[in-house]
């Protein structure tokens, strides 16, 4: 939610992965929904900057599960 991510920004790589290289387009923002269970996380759809039929090869790059935070208990 702080990061003010809008429908039309674009979504660049920054060099942290040492697998990507540095501003990397992957592509431009097109919808954003607040997350129902927690408004301070949202979902970004991305419309990829790839013409997707003729890749041969698709790396797809997530947290780990081991490495995110521990859900919060609930009261």
């Amino acid at each position: 939610k702080h990061h003010n991510i809008s429908p039309g920004d674009f979504v660049w790589t920054t060099g942290t992965a040492a697998a990507l290289p540095v501003e990397l387009l992957i592509g431009k923002v097109v919808r954003v929904e607040t997350s129902g269970k927690n408004p301070n996380f949202v979902t970004v759809y991305v419309s990829p900057a790839a013409e997707l039929t003729v890749l041969r090869d698709v790396y797809i790059v997530r947290p780990l599960a081991s490495k995110l935070p521990p859900p919060k208990e609930r009261r």
